[in-house]
């Protein structure tokens, strides 16, 4: 891109030119990759929730916070943390949600690189999702503001196009807390609760894991958009997240019923159609043992041919194939044992 010293003509045509690149761009990915190859800087698109629509770019491990928005696909619990730690003492941290022209973000005990960021709105001037561009290869200059305004018009009129705002999370979800509890990096205790409070966790009377284990090739993101479009609509407790090369759906539901299979079954198609299998963990009735039950469908993943499961399978569907491994492995049998019996077994 060239220097500060670049005239408004110039500048000018080179958004232009930005523009009429981007007339082929289908997605936001393209529209990013073509944004990087103009301004030679890593850039980033995420939403209200911070999970990423798509980068651009080379993720710089020095910068530890951008590393790991990139490498997770959304912002851990530890960063949003500091964040709004960071807001509260110093008030600047944090960009206010309405800012439709490009502020620099600059916190040295934060962040390694300075940011340029812009807010992105839908036809209602509704915030719908944010643009970042990392200083970490050449500095920003002037250039770069008019610049970062072109690319987030046209992301803007992209997202339109696919009714992004329709379609995503319009509050901060409860993904990185998820994560921890299912990797086992925070305490499964009460205080989990008051964790999840800030990121509008609605409590259930029984949970479900649905796991989708990738296949190396497949666009993880797509596969999450496209199985996340359709279940999210029908379950009003119901978040997602990718993790070691799964899909991992948690559903909870408020009224004591029992997930059946045609209450998902508008999946299969993209299942058969990607070759993949969801497995479906039994029920639980606290979110402090989604690490039980996650372990229980991996292993089952491992020790049971795909070849014996439907698209769409219940670890009740395929137990007894699954008893043996328990057995000789001597884990805990009392997740294997269904709800209903638990509850007969009280009385």
């Amino acid at each position: 891109m060239s220097n500060s010293n670049t005239s408004t003509n110039n500048i000018d045509k080179l958004c232009l030119s930005f523009v009429s690149d981007c007339a082929k761009a289908r997605s936001p990915q393209q529209i990013l990759d073509i944004a990087f190859s103009y301004m030679g800087n890593s850039c980033l698109l995420h939403d209200t929730g911070y999970r990423v629509i798509a980068y651009a770019g080379n993720n710089d491990s020095e910068d530890e916070m951008w590393h790991q928005l990139v490498a997770d696909g959304y912002t851990n619990l530890y960063f949003m943390e500091l964040m709004r730690q960071r807001h509260r003492v110093s008030g600047q941290y944090t960009p206010k949600r309405t800012n439709t022209h490009p502020i620099i973000l600059d916190d040295p005990e934060t962040q390694k690189y300075r940011r340029l960021h812009i807010c992105i709105t839908d036809n209602n001037n509704t915030v719908i999702a944010f643009f970042l561009v990392l200083e970490n290869n050449r500095p920003f200059t002037e250039d770069d503001k008019a610049m970062v305004l072109i690319v987030s018009k046209v992301l803007s009129m992209c997202l339109g196009y696919y009714n992004f705002g329709q379609n995503s999370y319009s509050v901060t979800p409860v993904e990185p807390v998820l994560k921890e509890l299912i990797a086992g990096t925070i305490d499964h205790n009460a205080n989990t609760y008051k964790m999840m409070e800030p990121h509008k966790w609605q409590h259930s009377e029984r949970y479900y894991l649905l796991i989708v284990k990738l296949k190396e090739n497949s666009i993880y993101s797509s596969t999450r958009n496209a199985l996340d479009g359709i279940l999210k609509n029908r379950f009003h407790n119901y978040h997602s997240i990718l993790f070691e090369g799964a899909y991992v759906a948690l559903i909870g539901l408020k009224d004591k019923s029992f997930l059946k299979k045609e209450h998902i079954i508008e999946i299969n198609q993209n299942l058969e159609q990607a070759d993949m299998y969801c497995l479906v963990s039994n029920c639980f009735d606290t979110i402090l043992d989604v690490r039980v039950y996650y372990k229980q469908a991996m292993a089952l993943y491992s020790a049971v041919s795909t070849k014996n499961f439907e698209r769409i399978t219940f670890v009740q569907d395929v137990l007894a194939d699954f008893m043996a491994l328990i057995l000789r492995k001597n884990s805990d049998l009392q997740a294997l044992v269904h709800p209903y019996y638990k509850f007969l077994a009280a009385y």
